[in-house]
């Protein structure tokens, strides 16, 4: 069974945090985090042996086959509701 964590809200903290992650590189030189964008980027990672500390998906990609990391990721998964815009 998936531990889904699911954010719907555009005033979610950790949303707005990976929004600046995403538009500013001061921001990410400040808290020394980068963004993964793409399924094949994060498989790679987890195979390179990190693990990342949270992990942000469309909630409608939550049953797409390449979406295998679940169970690796486990409680840092988050689904961002259908309407969520990051940028």
């Amino acid at each position: 069974m998936r531990h889904m964590k699911l954010i719907t809200s555009a005033q979610n903290e950790q949303l707005k945090h990976l929004s600046k992650l995403l538009s500013q590189s001061k921001v990410r030189r400040e808290y020394g985090q980068t963004v993964l964008e793409g399924v094949h980027l994060l498989q790679v990672y987890l195979e390179a042996g990190y693990t990342p500390k949270q992990v942000y998906l469309p909630e409608s990609k939550n049953t797409h086959p390449e979406i295998q990391i679940n169970q690796q990721i486990g409680r840092r998964l988050y689904y961002l509701g259908r309407k969520r815009s990051l940028v």
